[in-house]
């Protein structure tokens, strides 16, 4: 009897409930078309003496920006001359070790380069 009850609820809510649909993958559904956009409005052309001041106001903050960076890095180099000095002096001593041993270096080719065209391995 309570078989039945369960039974009979169980079909009564499948009729009551709605179908299950498929679902339809969204690369599927039709994508609606966007309005076309309307024409960009255009201005009206600048007279050309306008346009000459333009491109010379352009040129003047070029050089304006341009004398200002270049300010600011003297006056930045100025602050740390002192670092640059000393930079400049241990570069002065690599130099000069690298010229030692390009010598030791030459040198010891010298020795070895008249034993290598005796064995005919060079043609000097």
């Amino acid at each position: 009897m309570v078989l039945r009850k369960n039974l009979k609820y169980i079909l009564e809510r499948r009729e009551k409930e709605e179908p299950v649909k498929k679902r339809i993958p969204s690369l599927l559904k039709e994508v609606p078309k966007p309005v076309p956009r309307p024409e960009t409005p255009t201005s009206f052309a600048h007279p050309e003496e306008y346009q000459r001041k333009q491109v010379a106001a352009t040129v003047l903050q070029k050089l304006l920006r341009g004398a200002a960076s270049r300010t600011r890095t003297l006056y930045e180099l100025s602050r740390r001359l002192d670092l640059v000095k000393e930079v400049r002096s241990t570069h002065i001593l690599l130099e000069s070790e690298r010229a030692e041993k390009e010598a030791e270096k030459m040198a010891v080719l010298g020795k070895i380069y008249p034993r290598l065209y005796l064995l005919g391995k060079i043609n000097w």
